[in-house]
């Protein structure tokens, strides 16, 4: 009987330790949860503000409506040069027609007026 009372209080002196081990566990486990939660709201909220422009401060701003300027410079000088290829083939084209004594009389003869 002492021997069965002896191994029921140790067996009862263990419990609580293992239940103060678990319930420790379970609050570790809950505060970095907490602080992942936490770390992982402030990452998208700085991911946001990148994908939104949002670096702020004037030289920033400034940035930004340089980086404008210049991509509308560039559309520009990028239609300029297209439009430049297309002349350059069409001089190209007068040129050999130019050159050709038959093409020539064969254009003046078209654009000549009628009845004179």
């Amino acid at each position: 009987e002492s021997k069965v009372e002896t191994e029921s209080h140790r067996l009862l002196a263990e419990r609580p330790t293992e239940r103060q081990q678990a319930y420790e566990l379970v609050e570790s486990l809950d505060r970095q949860l907490c602080e992942m939660r936490e770390s992982l709201a402030l990452s998208v909220e700085q991911l946001n503000e990148r994908r939104q422009g949002g670096a702020h401060g004037p030289a920033a701003q400034q940035l930004t409506q340089l980086v404008g300027v210049l991509d509308v410079h560039l559309s520009a000088f990028s239609w300029l040069d297209a439009q430049s290829s297309s002349l350059d083939d069409a001089l190209r084209h007068v040129d050999a027609l130019m050159a050709d004594p038959h093409a020539l009389a064969h254009l003046a003869a078209r654009f000549a007026p009628q009845g004179i």
